[in-house]
């Protein structure tokens, strides 16, 4: 009989082996810093996550315990996430029943390969996934405080999340979604202080975190980001980069721009957030330096959301919905197949064009839905 792997098998066991390392040698971190390049296996992420496992494994949890415990929490992260986007409000009054349904149908059918792809690593991804669903659900509804605060965790698991905080700039009052962020954050490393030591937050915070924010572009197939996509015409040049660089500014001004224009024109206006917030997500995932394969679970909350609103009036937002049917048909024929579309065969670089476009098309179809109905409505707090 064929064995079957268990979830986890790829990247949970490195994270457990450094919950090890600091039972017996009381350090997370590795001093090597030539060890934290992009995709190395190694644990570099701050140290909330590892504070959890060390305690899993210095209370002698069995190992197979830990495991199934690690995928069973992810599982209900992963349905909780797409839950919550579902039950999103997009609009000012109460969401219909239509959008919900076609919504559903949608996420569904595209959970089994994410869900599986997510399995076979036990990434953080699915709880930062549940964690920025959960702040774009209470910002859809007003809340203050408490958005910022679940980005501020979820920026305590990866640091990415992070960037989520400018859609303050939609918000009349910002200052409460930075003092949830800070509140977050500040908890969540008195946490990890106590269950590990301040020695290793201050090596993480001195030396590893710099040197992930130099962190460059990885040639591997598995990283499926827009960086990978120009560093094939490269050529030993600096004008790709250049070009990377501008045109990652262009489109965070894109995203910005109907929320200033709405600010200073309606400071009072709030109904947007969700497309809003939309946008600036996809923007920080096609932006990424490394985009790996299961990072694509995260393109649910924008793809919910979009589908949320294209399904009130489809026939007004042809555009979007065209880009968007095309991009997520060409995302679930690749998700789980390197180098392959439709089970045929392409060339490393044919590949890596092919994912980059995927997610241009929805950068593309997310931010022209969100300036299509900045335009059009005119909704009321």
């Amino acid at each position: 009989a064929k064995s079957v792997a268990r979830p986890g098998f790829l990247d949970f066991h490195i994270f457990l082996s450094h919950a090890h390392l600091f039972i017996n040698e009381g350090i997370v971190y590795f001093r090597d810093l030539s060890l934290y390049g992009p995709g190395k296996p190694i644990y570099k992420f701050p140290p909330l996550y590892a504070s959890f496992l060390s305690e899993a494994v210095r209370n002698s949890i069995p190992e197979n315990n830990i495991y199934f415990s690690a995928w069973l929490l992810q599982t209900i992260c992963f349905v909780g996430g797409i839950f919550l986007c579902l039950h999103t409000k997009t609009r000012s009054d109460d969401v219909a029943e239509k959008p919900i349904i076609i919504s559903c149908v949608f996420a569904f059918a595209l959970c089994n390969r994410f869900f599986i792809e997510n399995s076979y690593r036990l990434q953080l991804e699915p709880y930062i996934f549940l964690l920025l669903s959960f702040s774009v659900f209470l910002l859809s509804r007003n809340k203050k405080i408490m958005p910022g605060f679940f980005i501020g965790i979820a920026a305590m698991l990866k640091i990415y999340p992070a960037f989520m905080l400018i859609v303050s700039l939609a918000n009349k009052k910002y200052s409460h979604l930075l003092i949830g962020f800070c509140t977050g954050c500040i908890l969540a490393t008195l946490l990890t202080v106590w269950l590990l030591n301040l020695y290793e937050h201050i090596f993480y915070a001195m030396h590893v975190f710099p040197e992930l924010l130099n962190e460059e572009v990885s040639d591997s197939r598995e990283n499926i980001s827009i960086g990978a996509m120009f560093d094939i015409f490269s050529s030993g040049t600096q004008i790709p980069a250049i070009m990377l660089k501008l045109v990652f500014g262009i489109s965070i001004l894109f995203a910005c721009l109907p929320m200033l224009l709405k600010k200073m024109q309606a400071p009072e206006i709030n109904g947007t957030v969700a497309i809003d917030f939309a946008a600036l997500f996809m923007v920080m995932l096609v932006w990424m330096p490394n985009f790996w394969w299961n990072y694509q679970i995260l393109n649910l909350l924008p793809g919910i959301i979009a589908i949320k609103l294209i399904a009130e009036k489809p026939m007004s937002y042809k555009m979007p919905l065209a880009t968007l049917a095309i991009a997520f048909f060409l995302q679930t024929t690749t998700t789980m197949a390197p180098m392959s579309l439709f089970e045929l065969e392409l060339p490393p670089k044919v590949y890596v064009l092919l994912r980059g476009l995927i997610q241009i098309f929805l950068l593309i179809s997310i931010i022209s839905l969100q300036w299509k109905i900045h335009s059009t409505r005119k909704i009321k707090a």
